[in-house]
């Protein structure tokens, strides 16, 4: 299991994740990114998933540095 999350204070709103993969990451009407299906706590999402390689992807590619992926154990 791996864990989600997303610093929305820290979206540059550069696209990659959202070019990505539309079906887990959208714009919301700041023009932030959102990760689909998450729990928010102030401004951060956060969401737990089975697979995380497209997460991964997104955050490499992510100028904001605002999406980690974490493994739990």
């Amino acid at each position: 299991m791996y864990e989600i999350i997303l610093e929305r204070e820290e979206c540059t709103s550069c696209g990659h994740c959202v070019e990505l993969d539309e079906s887990k990451f959208v714009f919301d009407d700041d023009d932030r990114a959102t990760l689909i299906g998450a729990d928010r706590d102030d401004d951060v999402d956060e969401l737990k998933v089975e697979d995380a390689e497209i997460y991964e992807q997104a955050s490499e590619n992510c100028t904001g540095e605002c999406i980690e992926v974490y493994e739990e154990e």
